[in-house]
């Protein structure tokens, strides 16, 4: 069925990926008003090591530029292809499910760990 209201459309998208989504929408928001700088969400590895700046590990992930269609672009394929990993579990050898929440999250802890480790290796 579909949802009666945008608040319970929301409320419909998967944990992680609603956060992921409102995250993208909170800092492009705080860049295009210029209440916050994008340098500061930068991957900077001296600034993590040295000065403790640890969001500077996730927002890379999160920050996905000013406002336009490639913006709008990334938006669609993070609700679409982000909630349909996260709800619907994929079958694993022997019948086992596998997937859900806890898979996606692992999924990207791993996947964002590599690629900041390839980034500066």
């Amino acid at each position: 069925a579909a949802p009666d209201s945008f608040q319970e459309y929301i409320q419909n998208i998967p944990r992680i990926t609603r956060y992921w989504l409102l995250s993208v929408l909170l800092l492009t928001a705080l860049t295009v008003t210029k209440a916050l700088d994008p340098y500061r969400l930068v991957f900077d590895h001296k600034k993590i090591l040295f000065e403790l700046q640890v969001w500077r590990l996730v927002t890379p992930f999160c920050y996905m530029g000013g406002l336009g269609l490639p913006l709008l672009m990334n938006l669609f394929f993070l609700l679409r292809y982000g909630s349909e990993y996260e709800k619907n579990p994929f079958v694993a050898t022997r019948g086992a499910f596998v997937g859900g929440t806890v898979d996606f999250a692992f999924a990207l802890l791993v996947c964002g760990g590599l690629l900041l480790a390839l980034a500066y290796a």
